[in-house]
């Protein structure tokens, strides 16, 4: 993760920078911890707390779509970075690692996602047409994170666990 700066643990910091590939890397390890691949995947959560009940809800809606296979997911968004998401679902032919950064909107980051699985499930031939979101220039590191809609997202391949 050489690309990749952390400045705090939250994620919330304008100095914390990485990239797609860096992502990808992070959410393979990430994934290989039981609990936290199961509580990426939770709709809901509930813990209680004394005599009170807490509940936690899930803001990735990946995880409650009924024909994906999710076995990890985070969703962020910082007004720097924009809207981003780290997905890994089992395809057809094996299980991928999805990263979108700096995506404008919820909308378009599941749209966009929509349409990755049914190019990896062979429903569709890609088309590429050239979308372009920059970040606000007025962030010192807004070339860092979005150079395209396109090029700031990464798909890959990853062996089975076992």
């Amino acid at each position: 993760m050489a690309a990749t700066q952390f400045d705090d643990p939250t994620g919330l910091s304008a100095d914390n920078v990485s990239t797609a590939r860096d992502l990808i890397k992070m959410a393979d390890a990430a994934s290989r911890y039981p609990l936290i691949d199961a509580f990426t995947v939770l709709s809901r959560y509930e813990e209680v707390i004394g005599t009170r009940t807490r509940f936690y809800r899930n803001s990735d809606p990946v995880v409650d779509w009924p024909d994906w296979s999710v076995q990890f997911a985070k969703t962020g968004y910082t007004r720097e970075a924009g809207r981003c998401i780290l997905v890994e679902a089992d395809m057809p032919n094996g299980p991928v690692i999805i990263a979108f950064l700096g995506t404008p909107s919820s909308w378009v980051r599941s749209m966009d996602l929509v349409m990755i699985r049914r190019w990896l499930n062979g429903d569709e031939t890609p088309v590429v047409m050239r979308r372009v979101y920059h970040a606000s220039t007025q962030y010192r590191h807004h070339q860092t994170i979005t150079r395209s809609h396109w090029a700031s997202r990464a798909t890959r391949r990853i062996p089975n666990k076992g």
